[in-house]
């Protein structure tokens, strides 16, 4: 539909000039960034037809015919790495809305076809592999994610992203955390997002794993994309912990700087001869801790790893609360356990691992006679 055609930019080795935009004629003269002379361009349209007329320009060099005196100060320079020759314009048109278009996927593709003629030489046709392909239909679904289903993620991760598959114009992201039985225990959306990426709604766990899907969506329908997945890795020696009360395990032989950091921090720990939480006056690994986080932060401490550690089954039975220094199988001996998910004792995540940095209450049962 030619009576909406609008011009958009003319870009000159990244100069963006939009003094045209919104136009379908007109006449311009436009100073070059960096250069003492000038860009004329010239706007034309007639029945479909488009023609822009570019050329360089010298104001103070009115005798000449306003050719600037240097036959190198062309509206662009000859090309290098930096692109200084190179350049582009831009335009919108609306197309008719019809019965073959919305019929026939072949009418549905917009070449932007166009030729260029540089001083006096022959017509040079533009890549015809440009071109718009206009959608009549719901869209395609998302074609990849830059993290592979089943993909494991850093902690530090803030945003992820995808490859549309034609015919979007918005997208809905929804979010959902697993237990340890594959159980969806948090959802989280983001709508509406015009772009190919979004910032993640939510504060990542290391260790937890997630599931994700991207709707792709247009004024014809919506398209619900396959469910992937992710885990979330954590680093080594990292420590993560959440806003409010946090269960954890000191996993190594911590130096002085390290045990002084964590005892500003006024951790508490069971005491069993008391029965009750006591404050930390010093750590030893293994040792079960309550930590208070007014914020989402990685805690990092450093000094000596221990090697040969490994879970020792309690002498008493009843309830333990125990740390694990490093991953361990759940024993057998453990009849029942349950951690700390930030506001409750749950069950573990984990159907198979007792994970590093955390601690657990475990239930050790009297042995039968």
């Amino acid at each position: 539909d030619w009576s909406t055609f609008t011009f958009g930019e003319i870009d000159l080795a990244g100069q963006s000039m939009k003094e045209l935009a919104g136009r379908q004629r007109g006449e311009v003269v436009i100073p070059l960034k960096g250069r003492t002379d000038f860009v004329k361009a010239v706007l034309t349209f007639k029945d479909g037809h488009v023609q822009l007329y570019l050329r360089s320009y010298d104001k103070e060099r009115a005798r000449s015919g306003y050719w600037p005196e240097d036959d190198y100060d062309g509206i662009l320079k000859p090309n290098d790495d930096t692109g200084r020759g190179e350049g582009h314009f831009t335009y919108r048109v609306y197309v008719k809305s019809s019965d073959a278009l919305a019929a026939s996927a072949e009418a549905r593709v917009i070449h932007a076809s166009a030729e260029i003629v540089f001083d006096e030489n022959e017509m040079i046709p533009t890549d015809p592999a440009w071109y718009n392909t206009i959608y009549t239909e719901k869209p395609l679904t998302v074609v990849e994610t830059a993290v592979e289903d089943g993909a494991e993620i850093p902690l530090e991760t803030k945003s992820l992203s995808w490859t549309a598959g034609g015919g979007a114009t918005s997208y809905d992201v929804t979010f959902w955390q697993l237990d340890g039985a594959g159980n969806r225990v948090g959802e989280w959306s983001v709508t509406d997002v015009e772009g190919t990426s979004c910032a993640l709604p939510m504060e990542l766990k290391g260790g937890a794993s997630y599931q994700w899907r991207i709707t792709s969506k247009n004024e014809f329908g919506a398209t619900e994309g396959a469910v992937r997945s992710f885990t979330v890795t954590l680093d080594a020696d990292a420590l993560q912990v959440f806003p409010g009360w946090n269960l954890v395990t000191v996993t190594r032989e911590l130096d002085a700087d390290s045990e002084t950091a964590l005892l500003k921090q006024r951790p508490f720990a069971f005491d069993p001869d008391k029965a009750m939480y006591v404050t930390v006056r010093a750590s030893w690994p293994g040792m079960p801790l309550w930590l208070f986080a007014r914020q989402t932060d990685t805690v990092r401490f450093s000094g000596e790893t221990l090697e040969d550690w490994a879970l020792v089954k309690p002498v008493g039975y009843g309830w333990h609360l125990m740390g694990i220094v490093s991953d361990n199988a759940i024993p057998s001996w453990a009849y029942n356990i349950w951690e700390w998910d930030g506001e409750r004792f749950v069950e573990p995540s984990s159907t198979e691992l007792l994970k590093k940095g955390r601690a657990y209450w475990i239930f050790l049962p009297e042995p039968e006679e």
